[in-house]
C-alpha cells in the first residue's frame, strides 16, 4: 500500500501543494519460521520486508527486545533448555509505520543416549579384577548405571571385586536427563 503525503501551504489566496509521493510503509514477504536445534547449539531466524528504505529491524524474544538484536537476521546465543518454546517476532519500521512478524517457535532438542563403545569380554584368573569400559554420546549430563545380573552395581560396589560367573557379563545402561 502506496501512501502520499501532500502538504498544502496558503498564502493569501494562493495555494500551493508539496507531495510526496511513493512512501511505501513496510510489508512482511517472508516470515520467521520455527526453528528446532540441539541443546547448545545457536538458532537462526530471518525475515524478508520490502518498503521504503530505510528499514529498521527490532527483535524480541517472549515479547521483550533483544538489545542489539536490529538487523534482517537473528542468531541467537547457544541455547540452553530454558530457551525451549521461546517465541521469536521482529518488528519493521519506516517513516510509513511498523508492521510485526508472526512468532516463530524455537524448539530445544537433545540427543538421545548411544552407546558408542560397547564394553568387551574380559577373562581374568579368581579374585582378579576386570576392568570394563564403555563410551557413550549424547546431550550432557549423561549418566551411567552397570548392571549384573539385572541388578544395579552400586558405585561403591564398581571398586571392589564383583564375581562373575563363567559367561557373565554386566551390562550398561545410559540416559540422558532434561534439567
Amino acid at each position: 500500500m502506496k501512501l502520499n503525503i501532500f502538504l498544502v501551504l496558503c498564502v493569501t489566496f494562493s495555494c500551493v501543494a508539496f507531495a510526496q509521493a511513493g512512501v511505501t510503509p513496510p510489508s512482511i514477504t517472508t516470515q520467521p519460521v520455527n526453528t528446532t536445534v540441539t541443546l547448545g547449539q545457536t538458532a537462526k531466524f530471518t525475515v524478508t520486508a520490502t518498503g521504503t528504505k530505510p528499514l529498521s529491524y527490532q527483535w524480541t524474544k517472549n515479547g521483550v527486545n533483544i538489545t542489539g538484536a536490529t538487523n534482517w537476521s537473528y542468531t541467537t546465543p547457544p541455547t540452553t533448555l530454558a530457551d525451549d518454546g521461546s517465541l521469536f517476532a521482529v518488528t519493521v519500521t519506516n517513516s510509513a509505520g511498523s508492521v510485526t512478524s508472526n512468532n516463530a517457535t524455537l524448539t530445544v532438542g537433545v540427543i538421545p543416549p548411544s552407546i558408542t563403545t560397547q564394553p568387551v569380554d574380559t577373562t581374568v584368573t579368581v579374585g582378579a579384577k576386570a576392568t570394563f569400559t564403555v563410551t557413550a554420546t549424547g546431550t550432557k549430563p549423561l549418566s551411567y548405571q552397570w548392571t549384573k545380573n539385572g541388578v544395579n552395581i552400586t558405585p561403591e560396589r564398581q571398586v571392589l571385586p564383583i564375581p562373575l560367573r563363567r559367561r557373565q557379563r554386566p551390562t550398561m545402561a545410559v540416559t540422558s536427563r532434561r534439567r
